[in-house]
């Protein structure tokens, strides 16, 4: 089996990918770090709450600075999703959350118990 411990996760703006150019999404399983929209997510650690703001950007690059790769860099409590190695997996998305500020969408999944990760 396969454990995503965490999900690297930075919003997406691909709606034109998928044919609706002016509506936004998100993921919804497996579970974005912190979602409050997320299907089957874990506990928020201890001292954190749900990101009420989730399809808030992280910040803009005016001048070239660096941003955050993740929103909150502290993992579920407990993973956030199994996945069986070698079986399709469907990753399912919210439509429609008029998120501002584009973006992008990745996660990582680890092969070896978290001590590497694969976007």
């Amino acid at each position: 089996m396969l454990k995503i411990p965490t999900l690297a996760y930075v919003f997406v703006a691909i709606s034109a990918a998928l044919g609706a150019a002016y509506d936004d999404i998100s993921v919804k399983w497996p579970c974005p770090r912190y979602s409050p929209n997320g299907v089957d997510c874990p506990q928020v650690p201890q001292g954190h709450t749900l990101d009420t703001e989730i399809g808030s950007p992280i910040g803009i690059v005016e001048t070239y600075e660096s941003l955050p790769l993740c929103k909150h860099s502290k993992p579920w409590s407990s993973n956030s999703a199994v996945l069986d190695v070698n079986k399709p997996q469907t990753i399912t998305f919210n439509a429609g959350e008029n998120m501002k500020g584009g973006g992008h969408c990745e996660f990582s999944v680890s092969y070896d118990g978290g001590d590497t990760f694969v976007v």
